[in-house]
């Protein structure tokens, strides 16, 4: 019985229950039962049992439960329940899965996204060039382009957070944060923000504030207020911009001199403009 040319390009392995249907060209399915592929083009599945539907030089490899949809040179490897989903405004995804359980690249997202292992994690809204590395029930959000999640949990990059990175901790959240970061810690926040991070800490939170930075402490608040940080603060509130908030300061090393003495040893030091230093139980400026 004579074949087309295009029914040739087809490769189905002799395995239970694998189908290849309304194919274009050169699919093949190489192991693994209850696999599909479905109207795709230069598409390939190894895996148990995963489904490609409408997918353009795409795999799926060593999965279980997983899907490609409508994508463009795409690919899951490894992981179960996993989900690739072409782009509404284009169908140019260039999008990978790595590994974990039930992560999904979304079907509004422009594509070159990457999820490496973690559980339930998601890129989602119109967003390109982002990822999450492990971590659970984490997601980028619409607009949140070049920005990645490592690591912790309950994390979202929401609206218009580009070139940002949410690093660690639990439930951080940073929504139209520009170029700013969020490193480990524990319900901190940042909205409408740009070149701004908070590092540690507890429900710290900067809003309507650039190049400001809150470290550590707990429930601290930086707002409309620009050139900010915090330090180790307590239930603060940032009062001045261009400013440095701290609740103590210990500093060590103290130079130590000695008015009664004519000229003074410090003298002698030169010591720069704005030196701090001890004259008997006085604190002293440079000037």
């Amino acid at each position: 019985m004579a074949h087309s040319r295009s029914q040739k390009r087809q490769l189905l392995a002799n395995r239970s229950a694998n189908v290849v249907l309304g194919v274009d060209t050169s699919n093949s399915v190489g192991g693994g039962t209850d696999n599909a592929i479905i109207a795709s083009t230069n598409s390939s599945i190894a895996s148990h049992p995963t489904t490609a539907r409408s997918a353009t030089n795409s795999s799926i490899i060593g999965s279980s439960g997983s899907t490609i949809t409508g994508a463009v040179g795409s690919a899951i490897i490894g992981g179960i329940s996993c989900t690739v989903e072409s782009p509404t405004t284009s169908n140019d995804s260039y999008s990978v899965i790595v590994g974990g359980y039930s992560n999904n690249v979304d079907s509004s997202s422009y594509g070159y996204n990457s999820i490496l292992g973690g559980q339930s994690n998601r890129v989602t809204g119109v967003t390109g060039w982002s990822g999450i590395v492990a971590g659970y029930q984490s997601i980028v959000n619409s607009g949140s382009s070049y920005t990645a999640i490592t690591g912790g949990k309950f994390h979202t990059v929401q609206t218009n957070s580009a070139s940002s990175f949410l690093g660690g901790g639990w439930t951080n959240t940073m929504t139209t944060a520009n170029r700013s970061a969020i490193v480990g810690g524990n319900g901190n926040t940042m909205t409408n923000v740009d070149r701004s991070s908070i590092v540690g800490g507890d429900g710290n939170a900067i809003t309507n504030a650039d190049r400001s930075s809150i470290v550590g402490g707990d429930g601290n608040i930086v707002s409309g207020m620009d050139d900010v940080v915090m330090l180790g603060c307590v239930s603060r509130t940032a009062t001045a911009a261009q400013t440095v908030h701290l609740e103590k300061l210990v500093i060590m090393d103290i130079p130590v001199g000695d008015s009664t003495i004519t000229p003074d040893p410090l003298i002698a030091l030169a010591l720069d403009v704005g030196t701090v230093y001890r004259d008997g139980n006085n604190l002293m400026i440079v000037t």
